[in-house]
């Protein structure tokens, strides 16, 4: 507690009733809340937030017209009637938004100013702020916009003393009274938008459906649900992949799919769609026991439970609850299914029973730690990493980071998957990329291949650093066969040039010059996009049509929306320099974009004041002593370039480091 021999600021009465605008700026400008009695503290806040709604309400009227101006006005005032689907592009690209926070803000300001403009008004005299007006935008969607104004009108003078929620309630209290069946449409309309997603949490765990899940298994579950919505819609599902994706993640966690094999649960959900009244056709149901047009329970057939859909009547989950597995399998028309099976990602019942009992081929084993269960669909690890000098996070695109310890775990349950390298130059960005057919299995170089569930590792190896990595004990260990190999691999690497033969005159680029521009690229070239490669479009810079070749050179990867955001919307892109790709917007402002690198530089683990690392109890800690070493290579080295993978012992005391304490406040924290 303490206080000033000053007396303090006065504050102008007429604070309070002031406009916001550039007079009320410059007052709150020249009135330090520091100097100001306590009882006018609240008085400044007041009027501040009065200006904030205004300044954000400036924002937004801006926002709204950069999405107005017709493509070309570099130097003209030309204004478009209403703006149109990539109208929020110039605002994604100059203020570096994702696209959906693009989207959504710019949808805000049409809403406000457009729609809904007594909101924009309100806003602009600092009578309403952001989150009420949110409020009233999203609770009268689906109202015409007369009966949104009509609901805007009635409530807005008591608005600004409501607490959100209550304004909430209001609004819904309103709109249902100047159109009764308001909220049963926009029920409906919500549920045609179900979809499953899975998100990260800071902590490091995921969701999807339920929460703080190990991550991987989150990563897993979901290219599972995405692999065989998209065969559902390859054997002939015509509704949203979204639709398929929410029956196939309620089915395997309601038990409906119990002891199906993945061809019969495409069958299954192919025959028996979940759909809801008026989404489609598929309302119309054939006749059931009572004859009108419903199942035995009085429901419609196929509708809202997952036993019923057109043309039958058998409910296999009840069979499967009951243990007739013949039987529930029995009822499932094989009609609707190719000849060559529902999707060359999934095998037939068949095939999947043989790979799960039949015995490994000659030479080819599963390695140690290896299961069934889905792995996640794509993990990036530093070879130092594996190799345990140091513990670098790995990377489960685009789900996030994850301790090097759990990463080397997934790593030895995905040796049935895909390997890369990609080696990485001076700068950490790649330089050759290519596939890995060796494994780290004691004298076993191969694993059984199970594209669906093994996934791919890739594996960052620096080039300059590589005959450090692998030293002279490359020809023993269980990592030995996958040094040699990358080591090879180095000797031979072949130029970017040389990696697209064939496929110069081809529209589209084969296998493996499409995994390099993945590896190469990471993401999407747009400077404000982040979607993964291996989701993307590989475009080329000069069109195909135009002459362009189907080079590494002339590719990159663009996800559809910024692929058609060039070939739609004016959007032009040039080369520079290589790595250096420069996007030109239809109001001529340019936005560079480089791939970003491979490899990163990251810090050693920070000590504290007294040389102590932040170790909790019992983690597991590097030990300085290094073993004695034979070299097994015909050389006269006492000792290998590196040593050997250090032991891990359990921390029993503070390893103190052996550098120069540093020279720092002692009241600041470490920059975790």
């Amino acid at each position: 507690m303490s206080a000033t021999d000053q007396p303090p600021l006065p504050v102008p009465e007429e604070l309070e009733t002031l406009p916001p605008g550039p007079m009320l700026a410059e007052l709150l400008d020249s009135l330090p809340a520091e100097q100001v009695s306590g009882f006018d503290t609240v008085r400044l806040l007041e009027a501040a937030y009065r200006q904030l709604s205004h300044v954000r309400a400036l924002f937004l009227s801006i926002l709204r017209e950069t999405g107005l101006r017709r493509p070309g006005s570099v130097t003209t005032v030309e204004r478009i009637k209403a703006p149109g689907e990539f109208a929020a592009e110039e605002a994604r690209a100059a203020l570096v938004w994702s696209r959906t926070r693009a989207s959504t803000t710019y949808q805000l300001a049409v809403d406000v100013f457009d729609r809904l403009p007594v909101l924009g008004q309100a806003m602009l005299d600092g009578r309403l702020d952001e989150p009420r007006v949110r409020a009233f935008v999203d609770w009268t969607q689906g109202l015409t916009d007369a009966q949104a104004d009509t609901v805007c009108a009635r409530l807005l003078p008591e608005a600004p003393g409501l607490l959100v929620g209550e304004l909430i309630d209001r609004i819904k209290r309103a709109c249902i009274a100047v159109d009764p069946a308001w909220a049963e449409r926009r029920y409906r309309e919500a549920v045609k938008t179900r979809r499953v997603a899975g998100s990260r949490n800071p902590d490091g765990t995921a969701n999807l459906g339920g929460y703080s899940q190990p991550i991987d298994r989150i990563a897993a579950a979901s290219e599972r649900i995405d692999t065989l919505a998209r065969a559902c819609k390859r054997a002939g599902d015509a509704r949203p992949i979204d639709h398929i994706r929410s029956d196939l993640f309620l089915g395997m966690t309601d038990g409906t799919y119990e002891g199906l094999t993945e061809s019969e649960i495409v069958e299954y959900v192919l025959v028996h769609p979940y759909t809801e009244p008026g989404e489609d056709d598929l309302d119309k149901h054939a006749d059931g026991p009572d004859g009108g047009g419903s199942g035995g329970d009085g429901r419609p057939s196929g509708s809202g439970r997952p036993g019923g859909g057109p043309g039958g009547t058998c409910d296999v989950p009840e069979a499967a609850r009951l243990g007739d597995q013949a039987g529930a399998r029995a009822c499932m028309p094989r009609a609707r299914v190719p000849a060559d099976g529902p999707s060359a990602d999934l095998p037939s019942p068949a095939a999947a029973a043989s790979s799960s009992s039949a015995p490994a081929a000659t030479g080819q084993i599963d390695p140690p730690g290896a299961t069934r269960s889905w792995a996640v669909p794509e993990l990036r690890v530093e070879l130092s990493t594996l190799l345990g000098f140091d513990d670098h996070p790995a990377e489960i695109p685009p789900w996030g980071y994850i301790p090097a310890g759990q990463a080397r775990e997934v790593v030895a349950s995905m040796y049935s998957g895909e390997w890369r390298y990609v080696f990485c130059g001076p700068d950490g960005r790649a330089v050759a990329g290519g596939l890995i057919r060796a494994r780290p299995m004691g004298g076993v170089h191969r694993a059984r291949r199970d594209a669906r569930r093994g996934g791919v590792v890739e594996i960052a190896v620096p080039v300059a650093g590589l005959a450090q990595l692998t030293g002279c004990h490359a020809g023993e260990g269980p990592w030995a066969a996958v040094l040699a190999e990358l080591v090879r691999r180095a000797m031979q690497a072949p130029r970017e040039e040389d990696t697209d033969t064939g496929d110069s005159r081809r529209r589209t680029a084969g296998a493996r010059l499409r995994r390099w521009v993945q590896q190469r690229d990471r993401q999407c070239a747009h400077p404000a996009c982040r979607m993964r490669a291996a989701k993307t479009d590989q475009d080329h810079r000069i069109d195909y049509a135009s002459g362009g070749q189907t080079r590494a050179g002339n590719l990159e990867p663009a996800c559809r929306h910024d692929h058609r955001l060039r070939h739609e919307a004016f959007w032009r892109i040039d080369q520079p320099e290589p790595g250096l790709i420069v996007w030109t917007s239809p109001l001529g402002h340019s936005h560079a974009s480089r791939p970003p690198p491979v490899i990163r530089r990251l810090p050693q683990p920070y000590p504290d004041l007294e040389g102590e690392r932040y170790i909790p109890d019992g983690w597991l800690v590097w030990d300085n002593r290094r073993p004695r070493w034979k070299c097994n290579e015909q050389c006269e080295c006492e000792r290998p370039i590196l040593p050997p993978v250090p032991q891990r012992v359990r921390k029993t005391e503070p390893v103190r480091e052996q550098m120069p304490k540093p020279i720092l406040d002692p009241d600041e924290k470490p920059p975790f």
